[in-house]
């Protein structure tokens, strides 16, 4: 009918699930009118356009305004930035973040995956790194006669498929008010850990 859409047309003009239509129906976000002689309601179509309009719009502008985010590994000239990070936060509790002269050699291997940064507006706002090593090495570190800057990176193992190795957890920096960046990296660690077990290439993972 001219000028009507059915409930069908509307939720497909708005983009919106069935219980999410009947639910913006009852508490009246949309005005259903049942015309004479039909059993059905029927939505008024300027008014259903207009609402789309504003959401469609709404959601052009949260997209416009939600902060741009790339997740990656880390290269060397990330280094210096990461160590900054790492020195604001580590700091709060007494400690220091690795300096850069320590970070590059491990970002500067050919295909490195031991570093992972999440940069949002141009600026490293969390990253992890993941330590690829012998097991002989591994124990080492457990006993404290090593720590990860004193091997060097021809030492290291590599995440090659089908060569299990084993894993030690260096670092995981985030500002803690930053839950939800926490929680993200968290999830990107065992994504990684995940990729790395399907490759055959994890045997222990340490920290």
């Amino acid at each position: 009918m001219e000028g009507f859409y059915t409930a069908k047309e509307a939720r497909t003009k708005l983009g919106v699930t069935e219980d999410k239509f009947q639910y913006m129906v009852r508490t009246e976000q949309i005005r259903k009118i049942v015309l004479p002689g039909r059993k059905y309601g029927m939505y008024s179509q300027s008014e259903i356009d207009e609402l789309s309009a504003a959401l469609t719009g709404f959601v052009q502008e949260y997209n416009k305004d939600k902060p741009k985010q790339t997740f990656r590994t880390a290269r060397p000239e990330d280094a210096e930035e990461m160590h900054n990070l790492g020195q604001r936060v580590m700091e709060q509790s007494g400690g220091y973040g690795i300096p850069p002269e320590n970070l590059i050699p491990f970002l500067s291997m050919p295909n490195s995956e031991i570093g992972h940064v999440l940069i949002r507006e141009h600026h490293i706002v969390g990253y992890f790194t993941i330590v690829p090593l012998y097991h002989d090495k591994l124990m080492q570190r457990m006993r404290e006669e090593t720590t990860i800057s004193q091997i060097k990176p021809e030492e290291l193992a590599s995440f090659e498929p089908g060569r299990p190795i084993d894993c030690f957890v260096w670092e995981v920096i985030v500002d803690p008010e930053q839950k939800h960046v926490a929680a993200y990296l968290i999830g990107k660690i065992l994504t990684f850990f995940h990729t790395l077990g399907k490759r055959g290439a994890v045997n222990w993972v340490c920290s």
